[in-house]
């Protein structure tokens, strides 16, 4: 999934995407395309 797809979910937004990223960085992961 990318960064643009979740952004598009209703409710999301630039503070959610940097807590999902930062999330994901700790499990050694990230959104499609980084």
């Amino acid at each position: 999934v990318t960064a643009a797809e979740v952004l598009a979910l209703h409710g999301v937004g630039p503070k959610a995407i940097r807590v999902l990223r930062e999330a994901l960085a700790a499990e050694g992961l990230a959104f499609a395309g980084e």
